[in-house]
């Protein structure tokens, strides 16, 4: 390989040509392989640059090596992750590959000798840097998954842990997608389900990166073991398993025992991945694949499913799937009742289908509603005093509520439509209906048919009697 070398005569200064690369957008040391066109290049530039030397040069085939290598030494270069396996390290020697120095999320190599003596490195991204060059010996899906580790391990996020129970629920409702994301106000209990995570055993492990939370975790750290994790797998997978940890079952692992009231079958606690269960430890709750609690709701409870009927209190135990649902309230308060007592004091709602206690029943069009339906889906009517669905509701001109089919669509004297009862509706020969103020101050009776019409229908004016009448007819 040639350079060339100029200088100004009379001057110790010199320089190597180059020319401009538009892959890396500087400038470079250009290089021949043949020695008479140096020369020849020398020559023609000579004659160019009058009082300037310009001399062909043999570049050493170690020099770039030794820069190369240089670099990594004093750490201007950082070593590929895959440095130290078998099928990476020895194969292509001359690449000094290394994290690019530009975007780090790419692979910088040396493409060429010539590109080595012309500091010239090739970038790829890590996926296409390893189908290039060993798709011979690593499978797509391995290739796949190297390059994302590649780019989760060289990002800035942060790998976080925590075991206080404010700082878990700030990451659940800050973070990826789940049942359990929402504030306490969302939950049965109004206590944050995830506090009780805070017992001692587990902790939150999570990715945070410009004051985003892309991924988290429970981690048992005595165990070193993570369970499932929601968000970005590829991210914070490899940085626990930097230190130690490996995906496993966090079976044992304690919870706080925060019972619901006074009960002893319901506890507070989040859905438990797997639709595990847990054990009543007495003073605490612990996961247990199974155990008598089931912790597979999204309403932040926990039940052991065998229960009595909550109304009668009497008979064996049942599990309260083979129970009937009785909604108690409007805010969703629900009771399990016994086969007897459901078919005898409860009944369905005619309007939302759920099932309630009889007692509490309003009847609404010969219909039995539950009170939160007919409170906000139904009206007492003005005038027959009994209750409506507000599909049928039409509200007089007075503020009167009463059934539509009580109702008409008239046309008031100021030129805007009212609703007033049918009977109060005056009804023109034309079929249109006017209130009774407008009739009586545009309308009249027609002494000879009896009918009502616009006074601008009349014979003459001041005459009752309507424009078409018969002629030969006259007003009684």
């Amino acid at each position: 390989m040639f350079k060339v070398i100029y200088f100004q005569k009379g001057s110790d200064f010199q320089q190597a040509w180059t020319e401009y690369d538009p892959d890396s957008g500087s400038d470079i040391t250009k290089l021949w392989t043949d020695g008479a066109e140096a020369a020849e290049f020398c020559r023609d530039q000579m004659s160019l640059h009058h009082g300037y030397v310009f001399q062909p040069r043999i570049v050493s085939g170690t020099e770039w090596r030794a820069r190369e290598e240089r670099r990594f030494s004093e750490g201007t270069y950082r070593e590929l992750p895959w440095v130290g396996q078998p099928w990476f390290d020895g194969k292509y020697p001359d690449h000094y590959a290394h994290v690019s120095v530009e975007t780090e999320a790419q692979v910088a190599y040396t493409e060429t000798e010539a590109k080595g003596h012309a500091d010239r490195q090739t970038r790829l991204n890590a996926g296409r840097y390893l189908t290039k060059f060993f798709s011979d010996v690593l499978s797509e899906t391995q290739i796949r998954d190297l390059a994302t580790e590649y780019v989760a391990l060289l990002d800035d996020c942060k790998l976080l842990f925590t075991d206080n129970p404010t700082k878990m629920v700030r990451v659940y409702v800050n973070g990826p997608h789940s049942c359990m994301q929402y504030p306490a106000d969302h939950f049965q209990s109004r206590f944050h389900p995830v506090r009780v995570y805070a017992a001692g055993d587990l902790q939150l492990a999570w990715l945070e990166r410009d004051g985003q939370i892309t991924a988290r975790c429970l981690v048992w750290p005595e165990r070193k073991i993570y369970g499932r994790i929601y968000g970005d797998t590829a991210r914070i997978e490899p940085r626990l398993a930097a230190l130690g940890y490996s995906n496993g079952s966090l079976n044992g692992a304690r919870l706080k025992r925060v019972p619901v009231g006074r009960s002893k079958r319901k506890f507070i606690a989040p859905y438990i991945d797997g639709r595990q269960r847990l054990t009543d430890g007495g003073d605490f709750l612990a996961i247990d694949a199974g155990g008598e609690i089931f912790a597979d709701g999204t309403d932040g409870i926990a039940r052991n499913p065998m229960t009595k009927c909550e109304r009668c209190r009497r008979g064996e135990e049942f599990h309260e799937h083979n129970g009937y649902s009785v909604r108690i309230n409007g805010d969703g308060g629900v009771r399990i009742w016994c086969h007897r007592c459901a078919h005898r004091h409860a009944v369905d709602c005619r309007y939302h289908g759920d099932r309630f206690p009889r007692r509490l029943a309003v009847e609404v069009e010969n219909q039995l509603w539950s009170p939160w339906a007919a409170e906000q889906n139904s009206f007492v009517c003005d005038v027959t005093g009994r209750r409506h669905s507000n599909r049928h509701l039409a509200v007089l001109h007075d503020g009167r509520q009463v059934r539509s089919s009580l109702a008409r669509d008239v046309r008031h004297i100021d030129g805007r439509r009212i609703f007033v009862l049918t009977d109060e509706a005056v009804r023109l020969d034309d079929g249109t209906y006017w209130s009774q103020e407008m009739f009586a101050e545009h309308g009249f009776v027609c002494a000879i048919t009896g009918r009502n019409y616009r006074n601008c229908d009349r014979r003459s004016p001041g005459e009752n009697v309507y424009l078409y009448a018969p002629a030969n007819a006259s007003a009684a």
